[in-house]
């Protein structure tokens, strides 16, 4: 069955009486994350608990309900407040609830004194949340109050609890300046990858790899409100590359002449990272992975050498997207690729965090390579999807690349298990501990968080000595 709870206490008493629970976000996921099991009960929060619950001033948060969309939540904070998110996913029509379950994000261009990544997924904004247990309790959990379980609350997949309410820091309003640079040879831009990544508080770039060539890069400075555009420089990072005809303003291109125009961080959204509206999401099938930052230029090299054979037509007579324009030469319609997305995002403490990764011995920032697929591969039984995600994954096999949680993987159980080592262990005791009889499990969950044994200890409560000690066994 399927149910929309109206408030906090209806979905209490859901949670309370069913045997096994799932709730459903927006669907952006890609495979069966959300599906609820034979017997159990499937939720939606989007219908009645969507609500903006609260704006601290003195604490610079704003608390919300866990169904309510990232682009309704930031419209709100644009209309009726000075403040802003720091940062938000490139899909903004999800549940905050589901994009932080899963460490969805958005992207960010790199400090050059620190080295650092300027921004992290939604989760690293995240200091409280409200989860209704499976006892059907309604805990609230707070960075400051639970820093010892906190690394395994945020990005939990559904797997803790039900988000019912969310509380996200916030800072003050910004403006956006973007400058558009297109048809960057592949090598040149891969040989000033790190150069290019300290010009932008957010970058994104947009890749064709069989033809050698980045379609797109937007580079995005956040500045105080009402700050004047100038003409930004050429950067060395061009090469034979060609300055966009204008930037993104309100939503749309702009002359020259509007590029002093102010673009709030709401009505920066429409443009062309955010790729695939709410009215076709399935028409495509993602696949994304994170490498360590300090390895970016290696595993580019690695992705190229599988991506650059996916222009082959796998489906005929199929209606060109915005990457299959025939006068611009790159992909042909119908291709197995439709594009390459490459974002960044600085480090967090989750213990689920997919935008994490030390493998070269960096701080954790790391690099996000996706893809959106032609929906054609996927076939009768998904052979071909996953023979292509298998070929990108073996070549980043040296970079420990992961998966994203709510996109399509040919990873076992048993390789997410080793990616994540003790941090999943540590997950793993947690869930035991806060939901024993498994209600918000499903064969998703089972199989890429649950594939293991872990402690059934009671976590919740427990000094700083007595939680090492029980993680640690």
């Amino acid at each position: 069955s399927f149910l929309e709870p109206t408030d906090v206490a209806h979905l209490q008493a859901i949670c309370g009486t069913h045997n096994k629970v799932r709730v459903l976000g927006r669907g952006h996921s890609f495979h069966n994350i959300c599906d609820s099991v034979e017997d159990g009960v499937g939720i939606s929060l989007m219908a009645h608990m969507n609500k903006i619950l609260e704006i601290d001033t003195e604490a610079r948060t704003v608390t919300a309900e866990g169904g309510i969309t990232c682009s309704q939540l930031c419209q709100y904070l644009r209309d009726e407040t000075p403040y802003a998110l720091q940062t938000m996913a490139s899909i903004p029509h999800a549940t905050i609830g589901g994009s932080i379950g899963t460490g969805s994000h958005g992207s960010s261009g790199v400090d050059a004194e620190s080295g650092r990544a300027w921004l992290p997924s939604n989760c690293g904004l995240v200091s409280g949340l409200e989860l209704v247990m499976a006892d059907g309790s309604a805990r609230t959990f707070t960075r400051e109050s639970n820093p010892d379980i906190w690394p395994g609350l945020v990005t939990s997949c559904g797997r803790l609890g039900i988000v019912s309410k969310v509380t996200f820091d916030l800072v003050d309003d910004y403006d956006v300046h973007e400058t558009i640079y297109s048809r960057i040879p592949i090598e040149h831009f891969i040989d000033n990858f790190h150069n290019m990544l300290e010009m932008a508080t957010c970058f994104n770039a947009f890749v064709s790899w069989p033809t050698d060539t980045v379609m797109q890069v937007q580079l995005q400075q956040y500045v105080e409100p009402g700050t004047e555009r100038t003409e930004p420089p050429p950067p060395n990072f061009l090469g034979e590359g060609q300055l966009g005809h204008g930037v993104v303003v309100g939503g749309k291109v702009g002359t020259p002449e509007e590029m002093a125009e102010r673009a709030t961080p709401t009505n920066r959204w429409p443009n062309t990272h955010f790729l695939v509206p709410p009215n076709n999401i399935m028409e495509e099938l993602q696949i994304e992975y994170f490498v360590d930052l300090s390895q970016a230029q290696a595993a580019l090299r690695a992705t190229w050498s599988v991506a650059k054979h996916w222009d082959r037509v796998v489906e005929e007579d199929a209606v060109p997207n915005w990457a299959h324009d025939p006068d611009a030469g790159f992909l042909p319609a119908g291709s197995l690729m439709n594009y390459c997305h490459l974002r960044v995002i600085r480090a967090d403490d989750q213990w689920l965090s997919p935008t994490t990764n030390t493998t070269g011995g960096g701080v954790g920032d790391t690099l996000a390579i996706a893809f959106g697929l032609n929906r054609a591969l996927w076939g009768e039984d998904g052979s071909g999807l996953m023979e292509a995600a298998g070929d990108l994954e073996r070549a980043l096999a040296p970079f420990q690349a992961k998966p994203h949680w709510g996109k399509l993987t040919a990873m076992t159980g048993d390789q997410i298990s080793a990616l994540y080592g003790e941090k999943l262990q540590q997950f793993r005791a947690l869930a035991n501990s806060m939901d024993a009889t498994a209600k918000f499990e499903n064969d998703w969950s089972a199989k890429f968080l649950m594939n293991g044994e872990a402690s059934s200890t009671n976590l919740i409560g427990l000094s700083q000595e007595e939680l090492a000690e029980a993680l640690a066994n």
